[in-house]
């Protein structure tokens, strides 16, 4: 476990990607396929939701559909639903790990990356059998040509709102890494991304400002 998210009314939520540390690839030093990781997505995703104040566990799901994901964007109670609204930068696959290795950091800055994106997840909190959709609902918008979303913040003028930033990459931001992207939810579903490029400091949008 990389991150996990809380909401403001005392609940947290602990994902369990399927990404296992491999014991005899730490003590003999040999990689495994995902660095010193086996990756099982036969085993889905694991959804506990852990309540804060009694600091038991109420509510635990587990998907057929598996991804990984380093850090989690927004979590939000929706009463109506009695459930929990989870935003999470998801990748298909551990792949992205691989590429953290310096030196591969070094030979192909912000060029080749694994793609992810922006996703929500609904979480029950009662009972009735519901279980979490492992796949989520995109939150990309209009932005189709966005293939990387990740390294979330929330922007201190939406501190107990809905709005957040993150590092995006793709053809919405000139096709490399670096864009700073603001990501603003309309009736807790949709996201308009609006990218900075970090190499020429324009905005492709005027209304990119915070």
């Amino acid at each position: 476990m990389h991150d996990f998210a809380v909401t403001d009314n005392g609940y947290a939520v602990i994902i369990q990607c399927p990404l296992y540390f491999n014991l005899l690839s730490i003590l003999t030093g040999k990689d495994t396929e995902h660095c010193f990781m086996d990756w099982c997505p036969e085993d889905g995703v694991r959804f506990d939701v852990v309540d804060l104040q009694s600091r038991q566990i109420v509510a635990s799901h587990t998907t057929t559909h598996a991804w990984w994901s380093f850090h989690y964007v927004n979590l939000q109670y929706d009463a109506g639903k009695h459930a929990l609204l989870l935003d999470a930068s998801v990748y298909d696959n551990p792949d992205i790990v691989n590429e953290l290795y310096l030196d591969r950091v070094r030979a192909h800055p912000g060029q080749d990356h694994a793609e992810s994106t922006l996703r929500r997840f609904e979480i029950p909190l009662g009972g009735g059998g519901k279980g979490v959709d492992g796949r989520g609902v995109s939150l990309v918008g209009d932005a189709a040509g966005c293939s990387y979303y990740d390294f979330p913040v929330i922007h201190p003028g939406c501190v107990g709102g809905v709005c957040s930033g993150g590092v995006c990459g793709g053809d919405v931001c000139g096709g490399v890494l670096g864009g700073v992207c603001k990501s603003s939810v309309s009736e807790m579903v949709r996201i308009v991304y609006m990218c900075y490029n970090t190499t020429n400091h324009t905005y492709p949008s005027p209304q990119a400002s915070w």
